[in-house]
């Protein structure tokens, strides 16, 4: 369901998210025009493709649990070969 805003809701909120300390802005429907989208739903600001990535990076302490937790479920899936085979 749709929840329509009354103009005073909504300059509320453009002036939350949009305020002094934000580094975004509103888009002008003229800058509207420069956005696209392509058959496969790529999408595309000037012409050119929009790169859209996120990247996660473990602390050190991260990376020994994720490194373990990987070198157990490896020797998991071995023990359970060797069983299944009867060694």
């Amino acid at each position: 369901m749709v929840k329509y805003r009354t103009k005073e809701e909504l300059d509320k909120l453009l002036s939350e998210v949009y305020g002094e300390n934000s580094k975004a802005r509103m888009v002008t429907m003229r800058e509207l025009g420069l956005l696209g989208v392509d058959s496969d739903n790529q999408l595309y600001w000037e012409g050119k493709p929009v790169k859209i990535e996120k990247k996660i990076s473990l602390n050190w302490f991260q990376g020994v649990l994720a490194t373990l937790t990987a070198v157990g479920a490896f020797l998991s899936g071995i023990i359970a070969l060797f069983n299944y085979w009867g060694i």
